[in-house]
């Protein structure tokens, strides 16, 4: 919610207005801009970052959310699978994200 907020510069009404004024303040400055660009740069890299489906979630968060579906505890290895490969219709898993992935997964 916060994103969108930057993103049209519109103070969502659960903000205090002097908090909305920090954030301004903030995102103006020379050091967040240039943060934001290194962003975007490793973002679009090919090879850059970790590419994976699993959101803004931590491999532990998944770890508990997959271990409490389950009913049994889960590895780490099983996480990384479940975050890396692409869901199907279905709902199994099956094609690599990447061939990094997929080359980290073996190594692993």
């Amino acid at each position: 919610m916060l994103f969108t907020a930057q993103k049209n510069i519109v103070k969502p009404s659960w903000l205090r207005a002097d908090i909305w004024v920090k954030f301004l303040e903030k995102w103006n400055t020379t050091e967040f801009k240039e943060n934001c660009e290194r962003v975007k740069a490793a973002q679009a890299s090919v090879k850059g970052g970790s590419l994976h489906t699993g959101g803004s979630m931590s491999s532990a968060a998944h770890k508990q959310e997959m271990t409490k579906l389950k009913g049994v505890e889960v590895s780490y290895p099983e996480v990384f699978e479940e975050t890396h490969k692409k869901k199907n219709k279905d709902s199994t898993r099956r094609e690599w994200i990447e061939p990094r992935a997929e080359e980290t997964f073996v190594q692993f």
